[in-house]
Formats: structure tokens, C-alpha cells, sequence
């Protein structure tokens, strides 16, 4: 088992270089282009921001007047039977409420 992982491991190592060695790529040449011999600056001042896009601007993407008031649905059918509710047992208080660090 030894022996296989170590020639797993060399044709691995082996493979790795050929492939790299193969797909190698020149690098680019780089071309450098002379700079004007009198560069002119020109002096300009910051121009004002823009006004900022107000909320009612922005989102205007869905209609959600449906679902804040959404459309009343006729009503029809029998209601079913209610359920009878019994009176739910009131379990007394204790006469003392220890405090919460207890």
C-alpha cells in the first residue's frame, strides 16, 4: 500500500509539472507610451452633488395598495358549528412570589 501511494504521489508530482509546462503563456509585452512633453492642467472646480433622489422617487417599482387594502370578498356559505368553550380553571396564586434570584 506503501509503494502505490508513493507512485500515486510521484506520477501526481510528474503530471502536475508537464501540464504546467505545456499551458505556459508568454507574458505580455508591455509598451510604453511617451508622455506629451507640456501637459496642460486645467484648473477645475468641483461641480455641486447631485440632489438626493427622494424616497417616493425611488420606490416605484410594485403597486402594494392591494395588499394594505385588499378587496372584500363576498360572503357566502354556512358557518361551520362553533366549538364548545369551557370555562377555563383558574389555579389560585401563591400566597408569597419568590423573588427571581431564588
Amino acid at each position: 500500500m506503501k509503494r502505490f501511494m508513493t507512485g500515486a504521489l510521484v506520477w501526481t508530482f510528474v503530471g502536475t509539472v508537464a501540464y504546467f509546462s505545456i499551458t505556459k503563456k508568454e507574458a505580455p509585452r508591455v509598451v510604453h507610451v511617451p508622455k506629451p512633453a507640456a501637459a496642460v492642467v486645467a484648473a477645475t472646480t468641483p461641480s455641486q452633488p447631485p440632489a438626493p433622489a427622494l424616497l417616493p422617487e425611488v420606490v416605484q417599482v410594485t403597486d402594494l395598495e392591494p395588499l394594505l387594502d385588499p378587496p372584500v370578498r363576498p360572503v357566502g356559505g354556512v358557518p361551520f358549528d362553533p366549538e364548545v368553550v369551557l370555562p377555563a380553571t383558574l389555579i389560585p396564586a401563591p400566597a408569597l412570589i419568590p423573588p427571581s434570584v431564588d
